[in-house]
């Protein structure tokens, strides 16, 4: 077996191994309907059943802070709206997280 130069054979092979299981990175999805939540990647089309949330971007969660030694609960609004962009990374071929929502500083 001729295999040319055995180190760009090696090379192409660490490649192609560490290329099996990277992700995609963070993604960028715009908000095309709030409820039910519906985000657009590109031409897919992701719903509910395909997206995670982070707690903070639920409508009506609360969290309860302790400053000072006084405790108060906070009751946060879900403000994700129709053309938000959302920051997503893929978790597995059909879910994906929905990080945060991005704006223009």
């Amino acid at each position: 077996m001729n295999i040319g130069n055995p180190y760009s054979f090696l090379v192409s092979t660490i490649r192609n191994q560490g290329s099996i299981n990277s992700s995609e990175g963070v993604q960028l999805g715009k908000v095309i309907s709030a409820s039910p939540l519906t985000v657009s990647i590109g031409d897919l089309q992701l719903t509910q059943n395909n997206l995670l949330l982070a707690d903070y971007l639920k409508e009506g969660y609360q969290r309860t802070i302790a400053l000072n030694g006084t405790e108060n609960s906070y009751n946060f609004r879900g403000d994700i709206a129709v053309n938000d962009t959302l920051a997503l990374m893929k978790i597995n071929s059909s879910t994906f997280l929905i990080l945060c929502k991005v704006v223009l500083p």
